[in-house]
């Protein structure tokens, strides 16, 4: 079973980190065609000034393809596919690398590209300064990288006034490392409170996706979360398997225990489910009331068996007392209903399959464990997971 962490840009994001990714991504056309506008300008303004026309034309050819190595490979990352955390960072890294490039390149023209002409000295300023402002889109990846191309940016170009004579020049040489440390302090106070702000997003959207009194996933969550992984499994062509549980005899015991009793019972169980289901992708929920469901992606039907076996005897070495009138264990149990398939989305004319739908397992996994409970209560039953299976009332399974 895989455990490999999988993101999907086009749903809702579980971390900064993603949102940054995204944020670079939509930005990366919109960057392309800036750096080429303004080195274009550049050349076509310096051109026919410059001291040497052949450095001036390798700088931009630099430049250019630099640009389109870095569209091409942010073009690579399809939004609308997964990906594992760990190519997610080696775009970024590889985004960042060409980025910096591009802020040494520019930085290099301001060095050894710096015109004697004051109008085209202050076109060279303004573009470098349309550099810096367009390279903020770096700070959603790293703080530390954002601070290095301003330095590659403005250092250059502030060492290169600084040493020319003239007053004018030196001065102008210390407004644009003011302007270099401004930069950076308005950065680093903006980046804190984008942060900040969607660390209190993300505690709000916890909280709206999230049982009150188990602390696990709500009903909500678990159905958007299973759309996702069937698409998934759909996709990949890899089993889904999904565990209906149902505590015995719950009411019975509310009544005789009290709610207070009876939700810290619903807890205790609850830490029992989330330690069998710990890979990522793994979801365990409360489904209504006493029921309960544990989503295992890229799982068969017989590991499932297993994990719910696991789970069926350690609720039972709980032992949380209570006389069940269907069990002389005297402890709380549970009845478990499993079914599992490879999700097909369209209908095999060779061997005869149909379709399958969402809907189909969830009928099947919950038909299993009203077998469960018809059969004693208390164990586990499987049900195989196709159209004959579907209960009538499936209303409440539609998702």
């Amino acid at each position: 079973m895989s455990t490999m962490v999988r993101k999907n840009l086009t749903g809702m994001f579980s971390s900064l980190f993603e949102n940054q990714i995204s944020y670079l991504l939509k930005h990366s056309s919109l960057n392309f065609w800036g750096n080429i506008s303004l080195a274009s300008m550049i050349v076509a303004a310096l051109y026919s000034h410059a001291k040497n026309p052949i450095a001036l034309l390798i700088w931009f050819g630099l430049v250019l393809l630099v640009s389109i190595i870095r569209l091409y490979h942010n073009n690579r990352l399809k939004p609308q596919q997964t990906h594992t955390e760990e190519k997610l960072k080696s775009w970024a890294n590889n985004h960042i690398l060409f980025t910096t490039l591009l802020s040494l390149l520019w930085g290099l023209a301001g060095l050894f590209l710096f015109p004697e002409s004051l109008i085209h000295q202050v076109l060279l300023l303004v573009a470098l300064s349309a550099v810096l402002i367009s390279s903020i889109s770096t700070l959603a990846a790293s703080k530390t990288i954002f601070y290095l191309q301003v330095a590659l940016l403005l250092l250059p170009i502030a060492g290169r006034l600084a040493v020319m004579e003239g007053h004018d020049y030196k001065i102008l040489a210390g407004m644009l490392i003011i302007m270099g440390v401004m930069t950076i302090v308005v950065a680093h106070y903006v980046y804190k409170v984008l942060y900040e702000l969607h660390k209190t997003q993300q505690q709000t959207q916890a909280q709206a996706h999230t049982d009150q009194i188990t602390q696990l996933a709500n009903r909500r969550y678990f159905d958007k979360h299973f759309k996702e992984e069937w698409r998934r499994a759909t996709r990949d062509k890899t089993p889904l398997s999904l565990l209906m549980i149902d505590v015995d005899h719950f009411k019975l015991y509310n009544d005789n225990n009290g709610h207070q009793a009876g939700d810290q019972c619903l807890k205790q169980l609850a830490m029992s489910m989330k330690s069998i289901a710990r890979r990522q992708g793994d979801l365990v929920a409360r489904h209504g009331g006493e029921e309960f469901a544990i989503l295992l992606p890229n799982t068969t039907a017989d590991n499932a068996k297993i994990l719910a076996e696991k789970l069926r005897h350690q609720i039972i070495k709980l032992k949380i007392p209570y006389k069940s009138p269907s069990s002389l264990l005297n402890v709380v149990t549970v009845s478990i209903g499993i079914s599992s398939c490879i999700p097909r989305a369209q209908k095999n004319d060779k061997t005869g399959e149909d379709i399958l739908y969402p809907a189909m397992l969830l009928g099947a996994a919950d038909r299993a464990m009203y077998q469960a409970k018809q059969h004693g209560r208390n164990r586990v039953e499987v049900n195989s997971c196709d159209s004959k299976a579907i209960p009538i009332p499936l209303h409440k399974h539609q998702i």
